[in-house]
């Protein structure tokens, strides 16, 4: 038997670039091309992405990136990898691009972040939204 296998895409980009409004318009239009949809984020809203949502002002470095890393492999085995087993459509609001930019700019090592998610599912398709410095989305 032949197991099927969804398609996995991630939104990544800085804060008000428009993400999430991004993966609403995919999620409608796929939708009504007949594909099941899942829409997530990071962090998950499992109980170490909560965790580390809670405490990312005072995390930092090193423990930051390692719980951003411990709850994408839990979002990863409860959530993205069963969705992706039913063959469903995942679409992502952040995932391991924010990861390599964000925990860069917090002075994590780059093989360091690549060791902590050499594991991970990798997306389908991977889209990065980029704003000029100082710009305003637009309604």
């Amino acid at each position: 038997m032949t197991q099927r296998r969804g398609l996995f895409i991630t939104v990544d980009g800085p804060s008000g670039v428009g993400k999430t409004t991004t993966i609403n318009a995919l999620a409608e239009e796929m939708t009504e091309s007949g594909l099941a949809i899942r829409r997530t984020a990071e962090p998950s809203s499992n109980p170490i992405g909560t965790f580390t949502r809670q405490n990312a002002d005072g995390v930092h470095g090193h423990a930051l990136a390692c719980l951003v890393a411990a709850d994408r492999y839990a979002h990863i085995e409860h959530e993205i990898g069963p969705w992706l087993r039913a063959g469903d459509t995942v679409l992502c609001d952040r995932y391991v691009a924010s990861t390599l930019v964000l925990q860069r700019l917090d002075g994590v090592p780059l093989p360091y972040l690549l060791a902590l998610n050499a594991d991970i599912v990798l997306p389908d398709l991977a889209v990065i939204l980029t704003a000029s410095p100082g710009s305003s989305p637009t309604a």
